[in-house]
């Protein structure tokens, strides 16, 4: 569950900081990859 949370977060400071116009967008693969990055560093792994 933290993991989604953390993606959500992620993509609201990416959208924040980007402003696009309305819409749906694909988000970077890099975002995901952090949060997984982060989790597995987190559990010991």
């Amino acid at each position: 569950m933290s993991t989604s949370f953390s993606n959500q977060v992620l993509a609201q400071v990416f959208l924040a900081k980007n402003k696009p116009a309305t819409g749906i967008y694909d988000l970077p693969r890099k975002l995901d990859e952090e949060v997984a990055k982060n989790t597995f560093k987190a559990s010991g792994c």
